[in-house]
């Protein structure tokens, strides 16, 4: 049996339970958790890795480790490292959608239903330039 192993790092949340199994309005504990995967057949590209699966029992996933981004890497650190980059995508990707979301709310608090049936598009612009000359 081949010993070799791949690392994957996640961030998982756990539960809180108070003492009659009740989940009270209290977040979680924010954890990393490292996975190792056992290697179960290399090919020219890549590998294969095989994992347990709490549904199926176990599974199998293919890494390409000619590719920049892979789903599990050869060392703890390049995991760690992998983990670190896909946080800060995912901040990014989320800081741009809190921004779009905060942009729209503004714009329908100044639109009219009349507005939005009419396909009149009322921009940011609009609204903020408006509440500028209102205070003239």
């Amino acid at each position: 049996m081949n010993d070799e192993m791949l690392y994957r790092i996640e961030d998982v949340v756990y539960a809180h339970f108070d003492e009659w199994g009740d989940n009270p309005s209290h977040p979680g504990t924010l954890k990393l958790r490292m996975d190792s995967y056992y290697v179960t057949k290399r090919t020219p590209c890549g590998v294969w890795i095989s994992y347990a699966n709490y549904k199926s029992g176990s599974s199998k996933r293919f890494v390409n480790q000619k590719a920049t981004k892979q789903f599990a890497l050869p060392t703890p650190e390049e995991a760690l490292l992998s983990f670190q980059e896909r946080k800060k995508a995912q901040a990014r990707i989320l800081s741009a959608q809190l921004s779009r979301a905060k942009t729209a709310l503004e714009i329908a608090q100044h639109a009219t239903p009349s507005d939005v049936a009419n396909h009149n598009t009322v921009s940011l612009w609009d609204v903020r330039s408006a509440n500028i000359f209102k205070s003239i």
